[in-house]
């Protein structure tokens, strides 16, 4: 898989979207599901997945939630890429000339797609790439994996901190003075819970304490922000505002002001939520299915 230099490029990119809590609001969508994934292409066009309680699957047609034949867990929304996990660890793709899915070698425990990047964890905490062809092994031991393009970041049990480097070749974070090999590299932190978005150039995490980090592209370090936060989404184009959302331990929302450099709360309660740009979805902790409306 090919990439491209990119991390000192898009800093001059990088836009968090503007937000004003009051100008926005949640809407009640009709249907129920336990999880919902929000993806996009680097243009800006936004697909909408969710699966239920029976683990049926759910396409977002413009109007409402259309049934799409299988069975997932996990879903991951890469434009108009689908990727899925079914309760086996099966690993399933998206045809989109069929509109069914189709099964593609390999289990996995976990998946991420975004941005032309696939990756996944299996149950024994390995890591795979998907080359374009077959997942492939990669060194290392994760819990937790985050994608957009070629920023892969990931977390391991002891909840360090690990960055993809590809290579100096292919595009790379370049930390110290030696030139650091293809893998993944740790970056000073502990986290429990990591998102990535805008290929890269918005990264955001959350430690065990609830503290919320957002990694700073000048010094290369996480730095701690105002808020408390059990779950992060980030999400946005490259060619577009990206926008970092979160829910607390109380199921209050919660979206990122980069011109306070804060959280602000904002109407309603959820206990998951999906965002690529201003497309911002959610669940409650009654599968009630809602989302942004500006």
């Amino acid at each position: 898989m090919k990439r491209v230099s990119f991390w000192p490029t898009l800093v001059l990119l990088c836009s968090v979207m503007p937000i004003c809590a009051s100008a926005q609001s949640f809407s009640q969508v009709t249907g129920q599901l336990t999880s919902i994934s929000v993806g996009g292409t680097q243009t800006g066009a936004a697909a909408v997945w969710g699966i239920n309680s029976a683990q049926n699957i759910f396409e977002f047609d413009g109007m409402a939630f259309q049934n799409i034949p299988g069975n997932l867990t996990q879903i991951a929304v890469d434009g108009d890429t689908v990727w899925g996990i079914n309760a086996n660890g099966s690993v399933f793709k998206l045809d989109p000339d069929q509109g069914i899915f189709v099964q593609i070698p390999g289990n996995l425990s976990q998946i991420a797609a975004h941005g032309g990047a696939t990756w996944g964890i299996d149950a024994n905490q390995n890591v795979y790439e998907y080359d374009g062809t077959a997942f492939v092994q990669v060194p290392g031991k994760l819990t937790q994996i985050a994608v957009d393009g070629p920023a892969i970041w990931g977390i391991n049990a002891s909840q360090n901190v690990f960055f993809f480097q590809a290579g100096v070749t292919e595009g790379s974070i370049i930390i110290g003075t030696n030139v650091p090999k293809r893998g993944f590299q740790q970056i000073p932190g502990s986290l429990t819970a990591i998102a990535v978005g805008n290929l890269g150039t918005e990264v955001c995490g959350i430690d065990a304490n609830q503290n919320v980090f957002r990694f700073d592209l000048t010094s290369l370090t996480f730095v701690k922000v105002p808020g408390k936060l059990t779950s992060i989404a980030v999400g946005g184009p490259i060619l577009g505002p990206v926008s970092v959302w979160g829910i607390d331990a109380n199921q209050n929302i919660f979206v990122f002001d980069p011109i306070s450099g804060s959280f602000v709360q904002v109407p309603g309660q959820l206990t998951q939520i999906s965002v690529f740009g201003g497309n911002v979805w959610g669940i409650t902790a009654n599968q009630t299915i809602f989302r942004l409306v500006f």
